[in-house]
């Protein structure tokens, strides 16, 4: 996939287009993709996805604050990894905000050699998204650009699938439900850090992780099963979110993840988490014995989720 980033010239003989967040690149986007790649292949044309550097919300709304369910690495990945030719990139900006449907087409799409815009079957662009397919093809039409809406999307033909609802899941920690809705396991990327050295003390060592996108969505507090990739090696584990409530009071929310059957120091190492299954919610226990006891059911049912993983 070629990458192209803001006013940079896109070379190319011509593309079959559509455009949007993408956040999270849900096996809805992936279907409005492969309509996508069918357009192309029927013109010999490139496909190609524009989407935006952050949320439109982030410039309307002062009060907004940007969740992604995908870095903007992540995304481009999963761009590429759906089969896109050409990705553009463009900051979300004043000038961009204030081009109406016409212009956007006449200005950004003409240069960029579009020759046909493929319309998810409820998106709308332009100021103030006031108008829709039938204004969008009599403006391609005007510059030789054909228009064409995606059929709906349905998972499982009952479910319709939408970034907002995959993010209120995440925080929610369905984190089983999300891989649904995504295709793929939800994940998170971090560097391990010294942390309280808690979980060595009572026999589930953890390594204590700062996600690398501060960005990037946390699931809602709680025990989850993971797979962690270390180094390139993958192992099973169970991870805690929360904030330790039986040893603290009010105190940060920390990431931390008991790697099983791993010995050795990775303090500064990057580990890549992929959220498998919630366990339970986190809760205080009156005694450390207890706490422990817990544990070890929660690695015995960690262990049953990842038995076909691993």
């Amino acid at each position: 996939m070629r990458s192209y980033y803001q006013s940079q010239p896109v070379s190319v003989t011509g593309l079959v287009a559509t455009i949007g967040v993408f956040d999270g690149v849900h096996v809805g986007h992936r279907s409005l993709i492969l309509t996508v790649q069918q357009e192309a292949q029927k013109r010999g044309l490139e496909s190609a996805v524009i989407t935006f550097s952050s949320s439109p919300s982030a410039l309307f709304d002062p009060d907004f604050v940007l969740q992604s369910i995908s870095d903007p690495k992540e995304k481009e990945q999963l761009l590429e990894d759906a089969g896109v030719d050409v990705c553009i990139t463009l900051d979300f900006n004043q000038e961009i905000a204030a081009l109406t449907a016409e212009e956007f087409i006449c200005k950004l799409l003409v240069p960029w050699n579009v020759k046909c815009l493929v319309i998810g079957y409820d998106h709308r662009f332009g100021r103030g998204r006031t108008e829709g397919l039938e204004e969008y093809i009599r403006y391609g039409s005007a510059v030789g650009i054909d228009v064409v809406q995606a059929p709906v999307f349905l998972l499982n033909g009952t479910e319709k699938v939408s970034s907002s609802k995959v993010r209120s899941l995440i925080r929610k920690g369905e984190v089983h439900e999300v891989s649904r809705y995504l295709g793929q396991y939800y994940s998170l990327s971090g560097k391990v850090t010294e942390g309280f050295q808690i979980g060595t003390s009572i026999g589930f060592p953890t390594a204590n992780i700062v996600p690398h996108f501060s960005e990037k969505l946390v699931p809602g507090k709680g025990v989850y099963a993971i797979l962690a990739k270390v180094n390139g090696k993958v192992y099973g584990g169970m991870l805690n979110i929360g904030t330790r409530p039986t040893f603290h009071k009010n105190a940060e929310t920390s990431i931390e993840a008991n790697l099983f059957d791993f010995s050795g120091d990775i303090y500064n190492e990057e580990i890549e988490i992929s959220f498998i299954s919630r366990l339970r919610e986190e809760r205080k226990y009156e005694k450390i014995d207890h706490l422990q006891e817990q544990m070890r059911k929660d690695k015995m049912a960690a262990e049953e989720y990842l038995k076909e993983l691993l």
